[in-house]
This record gives C-alpha cells, structure tokens and sequence, in this order.
C-alpha cells in the first residue's frame, strides 16, 4: 500500500507517517512538500499511489489550496482515492471537497490515530470498487536484484544464453547476474579480445516513461567521467535494436553486504570506508551526489578491492534536469539521510550520512536502528539519536557519530575531511 501525504507542516506530515506506520506496518509512505515543490505537473505518478491526504492550506504564498488541486486532477482516472483535511469549523471546504472528488475529509482540531486508520480503510474500501485504468504510468529504477523472480521474463532464453548464441553488439552473453524492472545484468565476452564484462540491458520497446531510459543513459556518462581505483569502470553505451546497453568491469567478489554477514574486524572495517569515502571524494568534487549508496552497491574485485557501483539515481548538483519525479523519496530506508526522507534539498553530505550508517553496522555488526516497517524506520533516521558502540575506542564512536548527525551542517563538510580523520585513527 503506498500512501501520498500533502500538507505544509513538516511536523503534521511527520506526525501522519508515524500514525500511518503504526496502523499499517507495510505501507510506502511518501511526503510531499506543496510550499518547496508547488503543485505537480500533468506527468505526477498519481497511479503509484493507493490514497492521497490532502490538507487543504498548501501555500498561503501562492495562494493555491488543496481545493485547487482536486479541480486541476479531478479528471485523471490515476489521481488516488483522496481524503481532505480541513481545520476547525471548515465543514463548508469540506463539502466542496466533496463535491470535488474527494472521499471522505477529517478535521484537523479532532483526527486522531484511530479516526485516520478507519478513514484509509474506507479509502481503500473505495479503491477497490474503482475499475482499474486502462494504462498505468510505471516509474522503475532498474533496481537490479540478484535472482529472477515468475514475473521477470528475460529478454534471452537461458538456454540460447548457455549455448552461447546470444550476442548484443560485439558482446556474446554468458549468464544472467542480476535484473530489475526492465533491465538486466549479464555476464559477457567481449569477442574483440576475449575479455569478460558486465552488460547491463534496458528493452526501451518496453518504456512507458522516457525519464528511465534518461537515467540508464546518465548513469553511464556520470560514471565514465569519473576515474579512481574505487570506483566501477565503464567501459561503453549503445543500442542494439530496441536493447540499450552499457558495458562494464565484471566485478566476482560479491557485494559488501555478503562480506559484513562474515563478520569484520576494526581495522578492516576502517579501511573499507575510507576506500569508500576516497571514491565519493572524487564524485562529489564533480558535483555529483550517490544518493542510494548501501552495501549491496559496494562491490569487489577479484584481487579484493572494492568499486562503488549504481549510480542510476545520483544527481548532478549543476544540472536542472530531473528525472526523478518532484516529491518522489530516493534512496534505501535502512541508509537514507534525514534530509532525503524530508524531501529537502541534499548535497554531498547525504552520502556520509548514508556511509556513517555502513560503518556503524561494519564495526558493530547490528544495525543503526530496528523497525517494523520503512515507514518506522524513517521516522528513526529523523528523530531517534544513534546510540553509541560499546567496546569500541572513543575516537571511533565520535568519529561515526560525527557521520550520523541530522543536521548536515553539524557533519564533516566532506569526504576528505572524514578521509583525514580515518587516517588518524
């Protein structure tokens, strides 16, 4: 279930999520901040979401109210199942909500946790009796998971793949790696000199929204202008057919994600990040923000040395392009900076946060914080203090505790920085 909240207060908003995650443990919560974003354009993924709590003053500013977005969207067969917040002695906003398509309004002086759980239901109730759209916009990453699950149909039979007898361009494909959304990671030989690469592949036949294939194409240019040892190399981007691709170094040692499950000592663990914070040194001097950085996105070489990967959602600071949508959260909650789940402007300091909460779990072997839902868990990463790592030198726990601050201001102002400080320890 994927709820939308709209209100101007961070606090209200922040409040409705925790009440939301409590009473529903499994929703996608997404907060929308109508003064910093305006109202949406005509491309919004309203189908992504199942119900919209709209509050009725967005910007006094602009002097737009949420009963203006109800009339500008009102027609759109995707704009989710809405329910309108009003403030005390508001009942008239509230009919004309109504009248707008709105399908059920609680007044702000007396919602509670239990009158908004009864009002989603209802709002679900009402989901479930709309007839299902003739098309729905689908917004993917390309997350690329490691096994194929009965949806992901493979655009190549494993079996012609085994037999060698599929090639993209010069690069005859040996396994299936990984695969996400419409794209898909192979193992391939490159058949000028023999070597071994990994060819990521997006069927474009299949899009429905042009932004991803501006994202798969970004990824490779942001990557390709980008050089140090631990960083992935790209090697090349084309198309063959329908079938954009982009080649890179074939990385076998796995993913740092399954090097933490063995257990890591200090100075390993040390070591790692500052690689890491070496590698996000010499992207964030280009202007470049990871923004999803986590440990299945830290990968390795057969000689044991590590490459930053998945740069498909990074943000170039000095580009206005988006493509990503206005509003939309990015990141994974287990590593999302507290600036990323409150939908404000980020710089490269997101990314140590995220890198603080990798080396609390490397040193500690636990994670950062524990929740039965994203949801929770976001709302940790906002409000709740990282504790401190027993059994560990006092100068380490400053350092990551200096990495996890929820103000970027109060962390190392960069890479660096915090590059200096490892080295010190």
């Amino acid at each position: 279930m994927n709820i939308l909240i709209v209100d101007d207060s961070e606090d209200y908003r922040m409040l409705l999520q925790r009440w939301i995650g409590e009473a529903f443990p499994d929703a996608m919560i997404t907060q929308y901040d109508p003064i910093a974003k305006g109202m949406p354009g005509a491309e919004y993924p309203w189908g992504d979401y199942d119900v919209l709590i709209l509050d009725y003053q967005l910007d006094q500013d602009s002097g737009v109210d949420g009963l203006d977005w109800l009339a500008e969207f009102k027609n759109d067969p995707e704009f989710p199942v809405t329910i309108f917040l009003t403030g005390q002695g508001d009942e008239s906003l509230a009919v004309k909500a109504l009248k707008l398509g709105a399908e059920d309004y609680l007044s702000k002086a007396s919602v509670t946790e239990e009158k908004l759980k009864l009002a989603i239901d209802d709002a679900l109730q009402a989901k479930a009796r709309r007839p299902t759209p003739a098309h729905r916009l689908v917004d993917s990453h390309d997350r690329l998971e490691a096994r194929p699950s009965a949806q992901f149909q493979p655009f190549f039979s494993e079996k012609e793949v085994a037999l060698g007898n599929v090639s993209v361009g010069r690069y005859r494909l040996i396994k299936l790696i990984a695969y996400g959304g419409m794209a898909a990671l192979y193992l391939a030989t490159d058949e000028r000199d023999g070597s071994q690469v990994a060819i990521k592949i997006l069927d474009t036949s299949q899009l429905t929204d042009q932004r991803t294939l501006g994202r798969f194409i970004r990824e490779y240019y942001l990557m390709a202008e980008l050089e140090h040892p631990n960083l992935i190399k790209v090697f090349e981007q084309g198309y063959r057919g329908p079938l954009a691709y982009i080649t890179m170094e074939y990385l076998p040692g796995g993913d740092l994600y399954d090097y933490m499950e063995s257990g890591v000592d200090l100075v390993t663990a040390t070591a790692l990040i500052r690689d890491i914070a070496g590698a996000l040194s010499v992207m964030h001097k280009a202007g470049i923000v990871h923004r999803d950085l986590k440990p299945k996105n830290i990968m390795f070489r057969a000689d044991g040395s590590l490459a930053v990967t998945d740069l498909g959602v990074s943000k170039k600071l000095s580009e206005n392009v988006e493509l990503t949508y206005s509003g939309e959260i990015v990141g994974t909650p287990i590593y999302i900076s507290p600036e990323q789940i409150l939908g404000r402007e980020i710089d490269h300091r997101s990314d140590l946060y995220s890198l603080g909460v990798i080396y609390f779990e490397l040193v500690s072997g636990e994670r950062l914080f524990m929740a039965n839902s994203p949801t929770a868990l976001m709302y940790k990463h906002v409000h709740e203090e990282p504790r401190l790592i027993e059994g560990v030198p006092d100068k380490l726990n400053a350092i990551i505790q200096h990495m996890l601050k929820k103000d970027p201001d109060e962390r190392y102002p960069d890479a660096e920085i915090l590059q200096l400080q490892l080295k010190m320890l």
